[in-house]
C-alpha cells in the first residue's frame, strides 16, 4: 500500500530549497526586493537593484548591513520610499506600515499632559527634551506654551463633540 504523505505545498517546497547545514535558502527579508545576487569574479556578490553597489555575500550572516545601506546610505532611492521601508522594518503586529507624523505625535504629547495631569513647565525640563530626542530626533520638541495650546485645543474639540451629542 502507498503511504500518503500528509506535507503542504509550502512545506515540499520548503523542503527543495534547505542546503547541508539545514538552513532554508529561500529569501523572506524585505530588503530582497531592492537588491539581487550576482557571480562577480567568481564570489557571489549582493548589488543594490539601484545604486549598483556591490556588497558582500555571506550565507547565514543576516541582511542587517543590507537594511542599512537601502534604509540610509542608498540615496538613489527617494527619501520617502527609505522611510516607509524602515518602518516596515520596525513594524510590530496589528500596526500597519507607517512613518512618523509631528502634528499625531503633538498631539499624543498633550493627551499625556492632560491625562497624567503633568504640569505644563515638565515640558521644558531638559530630561524631557533628551528623551524626545532620543525617540524620534527629527521633532523640533515644543515649549511649555505649544504643549498648553495643544491641550486648549484638545479641550475645545472636546467641548464641541459634547455640544454636539446633547443637541
Amino acid at each position: 500500500m502507498e503511504r500518503v504523505s500528509s506535507a503542504t505545498a509550502t512545506e515540499v517546497e520548503d523542503a527543495i530549497f534547505t542546503d547541508q547545514s539545514g538552513r532554508s535558502e529561500k529569501k523572506r527579508a524585505k530588503v530582497w526586493a531592492y537588491v539581487d545576487t550576482e557571480l562577480i569574479d567568481g564570489v557571489e556578490k549582493v548589488v543594490c537593484k539601484y545604486c549598483k553597489l556591490q556588497l558582500s555575500s555571506v550565507p547565514g550572516k543576516g541582511t542587517t548591513y543590507l537594511n542599512r545601506h537601502i534604509g540610509y546610505y542608498c540615496h538613489h532611492i527617494p527619501q520617502e520610499d527609505r522611510d516607509i521601508f524602515l518602518a516596515s522594518l520596525k513594524n510590530t503586529p496589528g500596526r500597519d506600515n507607517s512613518v512618523f507624523d509631528p502634528v499625531v505625535f503633538r498631539g499624543l504629547i498633550a493627551k499625556y499632559f492632560l491625562h497624567g495631569e503633568v504640569a505644563f513647565r515638565k515640558a521644558d525640563d531638559p530630561t524631557w527634551r533628551e528623551m524626545i530626542n532620543f525617540c524620534q530626533p527629527s521633532f523640533n520638541v515644543v515649549s511649555r506654551q505649544t504643549v498648553r495650546a495643544d491641550c486648549m485645543m484638545l479641550y475645545e474639540e472636546e467641548k464641541l463633540q459634547l455640544q454636539d451629542k446633547t443637541l
